[in-house]
């Protein structure tokens, strides 16, 4: 029996979005992480360990596409611990590869902007040069790296999400999670790291499961795609509209200059390959900040 979807970190950010948007597709859609199931849209839940390729084989039926959204996302964790964050976003991946090959389904690898050259010229492309700054970074180029190899070698129909900087209801970490925490508990000031300065690119959720949504139907086996805005703000603005929404504006915004191994200073995209597709970005920053706070 062929089942259609399996998505790989279903508690997770991205995982469980992806899962309740093809849901109310009416695609069956199955999920594995570590621990017990937090969404309940699910039919079959597997709670495995993707490091454990001897725990994979709970894993019932075959399916038409694997999305594989589970790892750990966090350039500071693997400079604290470069080993776990190996074994989980590249064993992890290397398992979760031979599965799909066996199963002869799609697979969908969302990989990340750590990947790319901090000096490159921006806005990013697809063929920009890929040069990492952390173990984060390095284990997603090499995720990259074994997906193209599986593609080549195996003919397995492997396809790169590349993302850039995603945000949204339910996130629990990163700069924007991170910064309405600090505000809502705020006297006087709130702090960022760095200069303030650091350009980023945000898309919001809705928008990224529609890009990945796209990369599954209309991309092309063996291509990588950035899923990105194409629109670069700082950290300092950012901070500025969140105060504003938050009528917060009595906040003093200080930046500490102090950044950590691995922080890469500027980044935006060039989303034309994914447009080619036919994306086009719904939400814009101020709207999807306003959707996250509520």
């Amino acid at each position: 029996m062929k089942f259609e979807i399996l998505i790989t970190g279903g508690n997770g950010f991205i995982g469980g979005q992806l899962i309740n948007y093809f849901s109310q597709k009416g695609i069956q859609v199955d999920s594995l992480d570590i621990g017990d199931n937090n969404n309940n849209v699910l039919k079959n839940y597997y709670s495995v360990d993707i490091t454990k390729p001897r725990e994979l084989k709970i894993i019932k039926y075959n399916y038409n596409v694997i999305i594989h959204c589970a790892g750990i996302a966090s350039v500071q964790q693997s400079v604290k611990n470069p080993m776990q964050d190996f074994r989980v976003n590249l064993e992890g991946t290397l398992n979760m590869l031979e599965l799909s090959k066996k199963m002869k389904c799609k697979f969908i690898f969302l990989s990340s902007v750590s990947v790319f050259d901090s000096k490159n010229q921006l806005p990013l492309t697809e063929n920009s040069i890929k040069n990492v700054s952390s173990p984060y970074g390095a284990s997603k180029l090499a995720g990259e790296s074994y997906c193209q190899a599986y593609f080549k070698t195996f003919g397995t129909d492997t396809r790169i999400a590349r993302i850039f900087n995603v945000y949204g209801p339910g996130m629990k970490h990163l700069f924007i999670a991170d910064m309405i925490n600090k505000i809502n508990s705020a006297k006087n000031e709130v702090v960022i790291g760095g200069t303030g300065k650091q350009i980023r690119d945000y898309l919001y959720i809705d928008d990224v499961i529609k890009a990945i949504d796209l990369i599954l139907n209309k991309g092309n086996p063996g291509e990588d795609y950035n899923i990105c805005s194409g629109e670069k703000i700082t950290l300092v603005d950012l901070t500025k509209i969140l105060l504003k929404k938050m009528n917060r504006e009595d906040l003093i915004i200080r930046c500490n200059q102090k950044s950590y191994p691995g922080d890469i200073e500027k980044w935006y995209g060039d989303p034309s390959k994914l447009n080619s597709l036919g994306f086009r970005k719904q939400v814009i920053i101020e709207d999807g900040l306003e959707k996250t706070l509520n």
